[in-house]
């Protein structure tokens, strides 16, 4: 469920660096495509805490302009491919993931010996990057299992 979570965040992401707006995100449009409504307000809590912890985050601000680019080695690029390399790419131009995390996916992915990365193993360990206890997704000082509602 944590992947899909993943998946939420990194579309609102998208969204608020067009219109810079929480009210633009359309939650019909996410429950068409099939994520309940625990899931919706899940992600829709991670990004509001995200900005209440750091204020000074900014959604206009082009990551991509101001981030340099990991290059992958030949071994690395055999364990992770292009489609799941470009995940990754967006994920860090969101403002998702920090170029220390993709040092730690890349990490992860040679050690682990699970072979290919794919999109659901990257989704899983960006995941696991925001977890505290068990299968919670940590926010700041609130601990969601997935079945909560955010008014």
């Amino acid at each position: 469920m944590q992947e899909r979570i993943i998946e939420i965040i990194a579309l609102m992401l998208a969204e608020l660096k067009r219109t810079n707006s929480l009210n633009s995100i359309d939650t019909e449009e996410l429950s068409r495509r099939g994520y309940t409504t625990a899931e919706i307000s899940t992600a829709f809590s991670w990004i509001a805490d995200k900005f209440a912890l750091f204020p000074t985050v900014s959604l206009t601000e082009d990551y991509s302009s101001t981030l340099s680019y990991r290059v992958l080695h030949s071994i690395e690029n055999e364990l992770i491919p292009q489609d799941v390399w470009g995940d990754i790419i967006e994920y860090q131009s969101l403002g998702l993931i920090s170029n220390a995390q993709i040092e730690d996916i890349i990490n992860r992915t040679m050690i682990s010996g699970i072979g290919k990365l794919t999109s659901q193993t990257l989704k899983r360990m960006i995941a696991m990057q925001f977890t505290n206890v068990g299968n919670n997704l940590f926010l700041g000082n609130i601990l969601l299992t997935g079945n909560e509602t955010v008014n």
